[in-house]
């Protein structure tokens, strides 16, 4: 098991990605990157980490559920994929990812309150295998696309 890394690591973690508005990751901890569809853990004193997405309308909203308000904003789908590495005292190959997800906009009348994006992603050569993607959560209280 070991000794955990410090709250201010720099790495890839597989903890569930929640990003509050005014901060900078997790539940005011530092942000957690997690290439979308890996499930590992890697620290070092070196990363890089980047995204793409591709993003496409798929439904406008659904304001015919109301409870007290709260509505289903505009529900987008994306093709994603995601790159990586963190280096420390040894080399480790890089991280490439790629799936599809749907996002949802949870509102208070026409001003979102909060984005739950649910997807399959897997290593590129998981998609060349045939192999099943993993399915991911991602909680956001900002909209970064």
């Amino acid at each position: 098991y070991g000794t955990p890394p410090p709250q201010d690591y720099l790495g890839f973690s597989n903890d569930l990605t929640f990003y509050g508005s005014g901060s900078s990751g997790s539940i005011g901890l530092p942000e957690n990157y997690n290439p979308r569809g890996w499930d590992g853990i890697r620290s070092g004193d070196k990363m890089f980490f980047g995204t793409t997405e591709y993003r496409f309308p798929l439904i406008p909203g659904l304001p015919i559920i109301n409870i007290l308000g709260v509505t289903f904003g505009e529900i987008t789908g994306a093709l994603i994929s995601d790159i990586g590495n963190v280096w420390g005292n040894s080399d480790e190959d890089w991280v490439f990812t790629a799936g599809y997800e749907a996002k949802v906009a949870i509102q208070m009348g026409n001003a979102p309150m909060f984005f739950i994006a649910v997807g399959k992603a897997q290593e590129v050569d998981g998609w060349k295998d045939q192999l099943d993607p993993e399915t991911y959560v991602r909680f956001a209280m900002i909209n970064p696309f």
